[in-house]
């Protein structure tokens, strides 16, 4: 079943709002880990995701895993990251992942808006 994009905008403002760096990159990471919800990834490989930003990649990881939208995982000494198991965080996650472009783009300029308004 598919949120309703008010509930969507309305997870989606509240997990931005509580966020006080950059909402974009944390926006940005969000949408990769979303296309790639079976995949684990190091911090290096989510540091190139957000052009070698690391002390952001650094943020946005720790913020997402104290939300418990990603977890981070041990394998062979390295510690690597996914989209949680857990619903129904990943199911909200999915459905922004499912997203269009153009959709995508309006939601990050309506919680911008909002998140200016508080």
């Amino acid at each position: 079943m598919i949120t309703s994009e008010a509930t969507m905008d309305a997870k989606l403002a509240q997990l931005v709002d509580g966020y006080n760096d950059d909402h974009c990159g944390l926006l940005q990471m969000l949408r990769f880990l979303v296309k790639h919800p079976h995949t684990r990834f190091s911090r290096l490989a989510m540091s190139h995701v957000l052009n070698d930003r690391k002390v952001f990649t650094e943020r946005a990881l720790r913020y997402l895993i104290d939300k418990e939208v990603v977890k981070a995982h041990g394998e062979n000494g390295i510690r690597v990251f996914s989209l949680t198991p857990e619903e129904p965080v990943r199911s909200w996650a999915l459905d922004l992942g499912r997203l269009d472009w153009s959709q995508w783009n309006l939601m990050l300029r309506q919680v911008a808006v909002e998140s200016m308004e508080i």
